[in-house]
This record gives C-alpha cells, sequence and structure tokens, in this order.
C-alpha cells in the first residue's frame, strides 16, 4: 500500500476515536450529574486504576503497557474534570517534582493551588479551599520524608491514593558552564540523592539547601555562579540551562507521593504508611 492510502486508513480511525472519546465524555458527564446530586466526589482512584489494569490486560500490542496507561490516564482525567472542577493543593511552586506528580495524577483541568510548605498543604485542604493534596511521603534512596509523615500524627486527613513516579535530577545554570558554579542549591532531599555525584564532579562546591526545588531554580536564576538540582521542567519556567541530566546516585530513583483528602473515596483506596515509635 502506499502511504497516501494508509493515511486516508489513519485518518477514518481518527474519526472514529474522536466520536468515541466524545461519547465517553458524555457519559463521563452524566456520571458527574449524578455524584453532584449525592455529593459524591469525582476522583476515585480505585475505579480508574480498574478501567487502565483491565486496558493494559486487553492490550495486544504494538502499543507498550506504559503508552496505554500515559494515553488513557490523560482520557480519565479529562473526563473527571468535565464531572466538577476540583482543586489540588501541593507542595510547590510550580516545577516542583510534587507539582509534576500532582499533574500526572490529576491532569490540565484541575485547579493547581501551590503551598510554600508541607503543612500548608494539610491546612489548604482541611480549610476546604482545596479538596485533595498531594504531598511526597517516601524516596527509593533516602526513605521517608518525616515531615510528612509526622503531619498525619497531627492532622485528620486520610490518603486517598498515592503517585509513584520515577526521578530524574538535572543540574541547572544560568549559563550552562559547569565551570560557573560555585554554589549548589536544591531541597534537601534532590542534595542527599545526588550526594555522590557532587562530590566527584563538583568538588569543593558551597552546598546550599532552599525549601523547594522551585525556589532552588528561581535563585540559580538569579546568580550566575550558583546552580539548581531540580527537574528539565524547571529550566524552562525559570529560563536556565540544563547542564547535565539525570545526575541522581541510583538510577532507580523512585519518589512516592500521597493524595490526601477528608473523606477517602473509596475503602479500596488503600496505602502503605509506617509508623515508627520510639
Amino acid at each position: 500500500m502506499k502511504i497516501d492510502q494508509i493515511r486516508k486508513q489513519i485518518d477514518a480511525l481518527d474519526a472514529k476515536v474522536l466520536e468515541a472519546l466524545n461519547n465517553r465524555a458524555s457519559l463521563a458527564k452524566k456520571i458527574g450529574a449524578i455524584k453532584n446530586k449525592n455529593s459524591q466526589v469525582s476522583y476515585v482512584p480505585h475505579r480508574e486504576k480498574q478501567i487502565i489494569t483491565g486496558l493494559v490486560a486487553r492490550n495486544k500490542g504494538p502499543l507498550t503497557p506504559l503508552a496505554i496507561e500515559t494515553i488513557y490516564r490523560e482520557i480519565l482525567n479529562t473526563c473527571r474534570s468535565l464531572e466538577s472542577k476540583i482543586r489540588i493543593a501541593y507542595f510547590g511552586p510550580e516545577a516542583t517534582f510534587t507539582h509534576q506528580a500532582a499533574l500526572k495524577n490529576f491532569g490540565g483541568g484541575a485547579q493547581y493551588l501551590p503551598a510554600k510548605t508541607i503543612t500548608d498543604v494539610f491546612v489548604e485542604v482541611e480549610k476546604g479551599r482545596a479538596d485533595f493534596g498531594v504531598v511526597p511521603i517516601e524516596n527509593s534512596t533516602e526513605g521517608m520524608v518525616s515531615h510528612t509523615h509526622d503531619m498525619f500524627i497531627e492532622s485528620d486527613l486520610v490518603i486517598c491514593s498515592e503517585i509513584s513516579m520515577q526521578i530524574e535530577e538535572c543540574l541547572l545554570s544560568k549559563t550552562g558552564n559547569k565551570k560557573d558554579i560555585k554554589t549548589v542549591v536544591s531541597f534537601y532531599q534532590p542534595l542527599a540523592q545526588c550526594r555522590n555525584w557532587l562530590e566527584e564532579n563538583l568538588p569543593g562546591v558551597q552546598i546550599k539547601e532552599m525549601a523547594s526545588t522551585a525556589d532552588a531554580a528561581r535563585y540559580a536564576a538569579q546568580n550566575k555562579n550558583a546552580a539548581a538540582i531540580a527537574s528539565s521542567a524547571a529550566a524552562g519556567i525559570y529560563g536556565l540551562e540544563i547542564v547535565e541530566r539525570g545526575i541522581e546516585d541510583s538510577k532507580e530513583n523512585y519518589t512516592r507521593f500521597l493524595v490526601i483528602g477528608k473523606t477517602r473515596p473509596s475503602a479500596r483506596d488503600t496505602t502503605r504508611l509506617p509508623f515508627f515509635f520510639p
């Protein structure tokens, strides 16, 4: 077959996919109306997981399981936003890894509210200014995020679901030149995750802890002799150059994030949270 003939088949399939997507969106709006009438939340993690797991099981390729999950995660997020507009507080500001985890889980249709501290995320949800919050809880390299862990002792909020995301740490600076770097700044966990790389590649530089990776990127944008450890997304937002990608000491570097709220959407939506007592 010629390319033009194949493209015509693709165009025909795209038309069917578009029709199916709009039909699905219409059904989602009907579900949203029922949920709103009965004061039910639109976010039901176990149902979304059930959909994606079922589709991955039925998938025969050539799309990979990850591709299926990525595509349908966006479909689910978009359809959920048609049911109702939900507000998400996250440990910010914009371009932190927690922000990226929130976007991965809730999509572009949600309203995002950056919070300066993990405590502030809890407060926003407790006060009803946000429907859910997203906070980091555990890193595969550095272990538990103690601040989040401690907040559950003080707060009545519950864990609604969890998000696991592979973390790629990037070294960012204004000039993009490693020779200009005198100071490296970041949140305490990325600094710990890149400790060996920094010792080998930037021995003797000053290490400075910041409140978040986004704050670090903002600092580096204002100081040509400073570099931030942050996400690649932060480079575009804060006008920085990527000096080097993937500087984390372990390439199996995952962080687990929790979605917190006042009411767990379902008894089936559970996660593990270890507690340690002296």
